[in-house]
């Protein structure tokens, strides 16, 4: 089997956000090297569709290689990186500290999809509305229906996160519940149209704040998962 590895100029896993470079490793004699390589650059004023279409290229790359391991991401590059069907892999360290361990999870385990630690990131079905720029359209109960989804969370953070948009219209059950905590500190806001069977719910930045940026949202999901008890199949909400 082949593993790519994003590694930095000290040969270090490193995370995507960072750039580096993609090595592509397979057994050669027993021993692993490298048999290709890529550069991995995201740029820093990158837009979230441009950042998508760069991902996709190098999924494309990758081709039959199926598992890249790097240092953990944010949530952006797992649920693309995901969509492609490609494995992140939170690790640590040089190649040689942990490249064994990946194949042999691999060689072992039943659903060679998953890899340990980490669970399969949800479709991404976030999409642009024609004709209308900066405005995105989303069914979460479509999203949620997938399966191995995760959290509601996981599905919209990524695009809160990264994404220069004018309006995101979800529609969903009813508003997630960490909307009220978590959207002011993103300086956004929600706007709530509710119907017998359908809720609509507009989320847009705050005119006249600046957007907030944040790198590493495990700490919300957790509490989220304390204080609701949702479950990574069904959705916080």
């Amino acid at each position: 089997m082949e593993i790519a590895a994003l590694l930095d100029d000290d040969g270090q896993a490193t995370a995507p956000e960072r750039g580096g470079t993609i090595y592509v490793f397979k057994r050669d004699s027993g021993n692993w090297v490298s048999s290709r390589e890529l550069a991995f650059n995201v740029g820093t004023n990158a837009t979230m569709q441009e950042l998508r279409s760069y991902v996709t290229q190098v999924c494309d790359w990758l081709g039959d290689c199926k598992v890249l391991a790097a240092k953990p991401a944010i949530g952006f590059y797992r649920v693309t990186f995901g969509g492609c069907g490609i494995a992140l892999w939170p690790v640590k360290g040089s190649p040689e500290s942990f490249i064994e361990q990946v194949e042999d999870f691999y060689l072992r385990s039943a659903d060679a999809s998953t890899p340990p630690q980490e669970e399969a990131a949800p479709q991404t079905l976030i999409e642009p509305v024609a004709g209308r720029a900066g405005h995105y359209r989303v069914d979460l109960r479509e999203a949620m229906a997938v399966k191995g989804a995760h959290n509601s969370q996981q599905v919209l953070l990524p695009f809160f996160q990264e994404a220069n948009f004018v309006l995101l219209e979800i529609l969903c059950d009813h508003q997630p519940r960490w909307f009220d905590r978590v959207l002011p500190e993103l300086n956004l806001r929600a706007i709530v149209e509710s119907a017998s069977d359908l809720t609509r719910v507009h989320v847009e930045p705050i005119r006249g704040m600046p957007r907030t940026v944040v790198a590493d949202t495990s700490a919300w999901t957790s509490e989220c998962v304390a204080n609701t008890g949702c479950s990574t199949s069904g959705g916080c909400e």
